[in-house]
């Protein structure tokens, strides 16, 4: 449900992860409540040849292989594009809880670029908590990962619950 004012607790997968945490940061900036991050195999840093058209396009083009040539061409230029924002974004620290989950399985892009915490630990420092997960990133929310990453996260909502009863109980 939408909700007009906070409290919120944002998801993000990949690329919404950064967005997830961005706009957090904007609603914490407005006063509003942000109770927790998660994201999805999302990245605080990329493989920087990822900015260059020719080795992103020799990366992906094989991933869209069941469109047409134009529509491949289409989202190529639209993942390139927002992989340059990713890479061109400065991530700025928020002081509340991210739980990143993160796919064992790495996709080759990152294979040489990879790191325990995708990156994110030092930017978000003792906030974060990771939890490995199977699967890649494609495959991150096909089961069984999917029942391991909603259990994770229905303890994470009944801590929140928790402290948010004990938090009005004494006001």
């Amino acid at each position: 449900a939408v909700l007009p004012r906070g409290p919120y607790i944002l998801l993000g997968w990949s690329f919404g992860g950064s967005v997830a945490l961005e706009v957090a940061r904007h609603l914490l900036e407005q006063g509003e409540t942000v109770h927790q991050v998660i994201m999805l195999d999302s990245w605080a840093r990329h493989n920087p040849r990822l900015a260059e058209p020719n080795y992103f396009k020799s990366i992906y083009h094989t991933e869209f292989s069941n469109y047409s040539v134009k529509e491949q061409q289409k989202l190529i230029a639209r993942l390139h594009h927002n992989m340059r924002l990713l890479i061109n974004h400065c991530v700025k620290p928020v002081e509340l809880p991210v739980l990143l989950f993160k796919s064992e399985g790495l996709l080759r892009e990152y294979q040489d670029y990879d790191d325990p915490s995708n990156h994110w630990l030092n930017i978000l420092g003792r906030h974060l908590t990771v939890k490995r997960v199977g699967g890649d990133h494609q495959t991150i929310l096909d089961s069984p990962q999917d029942a391991y990453i909603a259990e994770i996260c229905h303890h994470h909502f009944a801590m929140i619950n928790r402290v948010v009863r004990t938090q009005q109980e004494t006001q």
